[in-house]
């Protein structure tokens, strides 16, 4: 494709204001206050969205290097959360991945059902976390910011065609130089329409990739027509990794007439903590039989919960920060080479 015009190259961190107003919306008051007290002016505000106003007003400005450095460590450990990762592809050579982007005729990706804008890009400093002894996984270093739009055709009664484009929505592509294992965060038919296009296109960094995908391998051969997995995790194997447990378990009841009975376990990291011996013992055979779509995990003192979702991806019940998903993406990456279950299957 053409390279765009000069004057329509999209910049680095040049976010759209309603856009970046909504990522700072998910950081706590808190944090907004305890980052940017000494850098904007910001004191006496007492009301979120004032304070977040402030900071745009200030982002826009960019006075000076150190404002864009102070910035981008702030959208690192702050700003960019996560709720849904519906894809984890396996590049051959993601950072390359940006320059394609780059080039994308007048910044949009046609796919099947869906039209990519290129909106912006950070190219964040290096930080790591320890995920064992002996392994490290990076927060994100590159971070891709596009909108999708969905198009539309109608027909009026004269005859004429109409076409008309769906409300925007933003999405992101995650790159991280301690792996080449590529987010894609974003809803999942959006999702799920660009990977699919972009991995059967012939001449992109994505091409002819291959995604992780936690789950079953029945599950695995449901899905791969969208995007090729290359190897399954197993979800026992995660939950080991994580020291987690599972969030839900569901089984008949020996001796009742009930089909099945269905139980929240509610962070509960064994059925020891259940006080009330009835429903211990109830607990006590049901877990025979987990639910193994939701797992809960505690990082850091906090207990986090995600599902699995049917592409082998993760979902948070909300938006959370970027270290627990780094964590979680970090024993993805142990369980993938072996290290977390030798049940785990490598596709051809």
């Amino acid at each position: 494709m053409a390279e765009n015009l000069d004057n329509n190259k999209v910049l680095e961190n040049h976010f759209k204001e309603h856009l970046l107003i909504r990522k700072l919306a998910r950081v706590k008051k808190a944090y907004l206050e305890a980052y940017w007290k000494d850098k904007v002016d910001i004191q006496g505000l007492k009301n979120q969205t004032h304070i977040i106003e402030k900071i745009v007003e200030a982002y826009k400005l960019k006075k000076n290097k150190d404002f864009v450095v102070d910035f981008k460590v702030f959208f690192r450990d702050f700003a960019l959360t996560g709720r849904e990762a519906h894809y984890l592809i396996d590049a051959n050579k993601p950072l390359t991945i940006l320059e394609w982007i780059k080039h994308w005729e007048n910044g949009r990706f046609i796919g099947q059902k869906y039209n990519f804008d290129f909106h912006t890009y950070l190219n964040l400093d290096l930080k790591e976390i320890e995920i064992s002894d002996k392994e490290t996984i990076s927060f994100p270093e590159i971070v891709i910011f596009l909108v999708g739009s969905r198009q539309e055709q109608s027909s009026t009664l004269s005859g004429l065609e109409l076409v008309n484009y769906s409300p925007s929505v933003e999405f992101e592509i995650i790159i991280r130089s301690t792996t080449t294992m590529v987010e894609i965060r974003g809803p999942y038919d959006l999702a799920r329409d660009f990977v699919s296009t972009a991995i059967s296109d012939t001449n992109n960094p994505l091409s002819n990739s291959r995604s992780y995908f936690v789950g079953s391998p029945d599950d695995a051969e449901k899905v791969k027509c969208m995007a090729p997995v290359r190897q399954v995790i197993r979800i026992d194997a995660l939950k080991k990794m994580l020291n987690g447990t599972y969030t839900k378990v569901k089984a008949s009841y020996p001796g009742t007439v009930t089909k099945s009975i269905e139980v929240e376990l509610d962070n509960m990291s064994s059925t020891d903590e259940e006080l009330d011996q009835d429903a211990k013992t109830i607990l006590d055979k049901l877990v025979r039989a987990p639910l193994k779509g939701g797992l809960s995990f505690r990082y850091n003192e906090v207990r986090y919960e995600f599902s699995i979702t049917k592409t082998g991806g993760l979902f948070f019940r909300k938006y959370v920060s970027e270290d627990v998903i780094t964590y979680i993406l970090g024993k993805i990456k142990l369980s993938s080479k072996g290290k977390g279950n030798d049940s785990n299957k490598k596709l051809p």
